[in-house]
């Protein structure tokens, strides 16, 4: 058996050895890591490539979401107000265009300060006009625009890049949108184009690209968007139909390209750092591992002189617990001496924890002789969780109203009903069943066998009523159908107490299986009835508006105040529930006033 001191001096022989090795092995891997480096480059501009993609998509999701929030609406200032609110809630949309069922142009501009310009025509293929009335393009024709004419003849189509009118200087890539079959009865558009936001663009090619890659979209010859890095390198086309990227570090660049998936009008160029350690391969390279191997062997000779120090104080505490068991004073013996090694005064811990252990142990043992007297049930759960038997099925009975008996009647009197309740349940249960008694009125069961006449035992309800002879003595019964182990016993109890604790003041007898879904219903509920004041006082509850239009003229005539909650803690409670639980706890009436005092208001 090897010391303690040689273990030590071996494994750092060891790991010296296994730095060697590693930097062996790294130099002979050396040349690999541009291969590696292409991997990387395919995985990430893998990524890039769905990531712009899931973004053209969206654009195309938000033209048909705009669609449809345009559904029956006929009137015009209807028809403003909603693609409004839209453009409002899409940041990376610069403007929208409709052409309406009447061949009129409506034209909503984002501006700088995100302010949104409305312009319209007032005859057909006439001047486009602003909200004041001023002419802002004479003879405007929306059929000769350049996203007017499809590319194909698909009713959704995305366009080249064309001068934006309202923009002098700028391009505009607009997807378009036309409006054909049963969906043109339904809405008074005929066309919807949609212009990409430049700065959201570039700014989503910030965020999906690394700092250290160029990333930037073409459109036929022209460069639409960039990320950061290609912003300020400068981008040259050559004549092999690629990108020389040029900075002042004359950085290596994987390049790929590609389409964007499922649309084929734009094209992705990625171009990804080479990472080449060729470059570096000077004695400046190598001086990290000598570096490394002076201060490993520095290390290694300080460990040998300290652990010779820690091996002396070591020794000396084996003396000292040699003659722990004659010490007149163990706390004494175990204390723990400023000066002492961190191994030392584990040792000591680990010492006295086991005392402590031991003194758990005996107090155990002292609480197995836990039998109530005059029923012969188990009074102590550490009984169960020792014996660590298997049970199949475990249940609770809970006998309510015995308060009030015993202030009538007094406690003689409540004391014969607990002795013919244990009587009961001994007669019902002993035979398949370990019993434990929590107090008075709750006992624990927990069946051994024959599980299907335990279940239809425990499922009865009135099978106590008749022995007491008192209306106001309820009967309350739980139970787990399932098997477990003795050392689990106490959780299934707590499970059990807190579905009894749902039916405890209801006004008879009831049964309730309990399984993991009835637990969290019951403990939402819980939750809900406490803590639903404190959400109305913070503001959690809220309204919101549904309005009733007439179907008639469309008209929206009032509007219904619907009671909400969003939690913090939980998130969005249904109105089934905590409307529910506030008339159980005589909530309803407080919650009503407050919810027409904030309409009125």
């Amino acid at each position: 058996m090897l010391s303690l001191y040689e273990k030590i001096r071996l494994i750092i022989l060891f790991l010296l050895a296994a730095l060697s090795f590693i930097g062996l092995f790294f130099m002979i891997n050396y040349q690999l890591v541009s291969e590696r480096a292409v991997k990387r480059a395919d995985s990430r501009f893998e990524l890039i490539q769905k990531n712009v993609g899931y973004f053209f998509k969206d654009i195309e999701r938000s033209a048909l979401t705009l669609k449809d929030s345009l559904y029956l609406l006929k009137n015009t200032e209807e028809i403003q107000r909603a693609v409004i609110l839209k453009m409002e809630m899409m940041p990376f949309l610069d403007s929208v265009g409709l052409v309406l069922d009447d061949n009129k142009y409506y034209l909503f501009s984002r501006r700088a300060n995100d302010k949104i310009v409305v312009y319209h025509q007032e005859q057909v293929n006439g001047p486009l006009v602003d909200e004041s009335g001023r002419v802002i393009f004479a003879d405007f024709n929306p059929s000769k625009r350049p996203w007017s004419v499809a590319s194909d003849d698909s009713n959704n189509s995305w366009n080249p890049a064309y001068n934006c009118f309202d923009r002098p200087g700028k391009k505009c890539i607009s997807f378009t949108l036309r409006i054909n079959g049963k969906d043109h009865d339904l809405l008074a558009v005929d066309k919807i184009h949609v212009d990409l936001n430049w700065r959201y663009l570039n700014e989503y090619l910030d965020q999906i690209s690394a700092n250290d890659e160029v990333l930037f979209l073409k459109q036929g010859h022209e460069i639409i968007a960039k990320n950061q890095l290609a912003r300020e390198k400068l981008i040259i086309y050559n004549s092999e139909g690629n990108y020389n990227i040029i900075d002042s570090v004359d950085t290596e660049y994987i390049a790929k390209t590609s389409a964007v998936p499922n649309n084929a009008l734009f094209e992705i160029y990625f171009y990804y750092p080479g990472g080449n350690l060729l470059n570096a391969s000077d004695k400046l390279f190598y001086l990290p591992f000598a570096f490394i191997i002076i201060v490993l062997l520095v290390v290694y000779f300080m460990t040998t002189r300290v652990f010779r120090r820690q091996f002396s104080e070591m020794t000396e505490l084996v003396n000292t617990l040699a003659f722990l068991p004659d010490s007149t004073d163990q706390i004494e013996a175990l204390k723990i001496r400023e000066g002492d090694a961190k191994e030392i005064i584990s040792i000591k811990n680990s010492i006295a924890e086991m005392k402590d252990a031991e003194i758990e142990r005996s107090n155990k043992l002292l609480s197995l002789i836990s039998y109530d007297q005059e029923s012969g049930f188990i009074k102590n759960m550490a009984i169960i969780e020792s014996n660590n038997n298997q049970y199949l099925a475990v249940g609770i009975i809970k006998l309510c109203g015995l308060e009030a008996v015993e202030a009538v009647f007094g406690v003689d009197e409540r004391n014969k009903i607990v002795r013919k309740l244990c009587q009961r349940i001994a007669e019902k249960y002993a035979q398949c069943c370990d019993i434990v008694t929590f107090n008075a009125d709750l006992y624990l069961l927990l069946c051994r066998e024959n599980v299907q006449t335990f279940t239809r035992k425990i499922a009865m309800v009135n099978d106590f009523d008749s022995s007491f002879g008192y209306r106001n003595l309820r009967i309350h019964k739980s139970a787990i159908c399932e098997p477990l182990q003795g050392e689990n016993a106490w959780s299934y109890a707590e499970k059990l107490k807190l579905a009894i604790s749902s039916i405890r003041d209801h006004m008879f007898s009831e049964f309730i299986f309990c399984d993991d879904a009835k637990l969290n219903e019951i403990e939402e509920n819980i939750w809900i009835a406490r803590n639903i004041r404190h959400a109305m006082e913070i503001g959690e509850l809220f309204l919101v508006y549904q309005p009733i239009v007439d179907i008639n003229t469309r008209a929206i005539l009032s509007a219904e105040a619907l009671c909400r909650w969003v939690s913090a803690e939980r998130g969005i409670i249904s109105p089934l529930k905590f409307i529910t639980i506030a008339e159980d706890i005589g909530f309803i009436n407080e919650l009503g006033y407050q919810i027409i005092k904030t309409a009125m208001g």
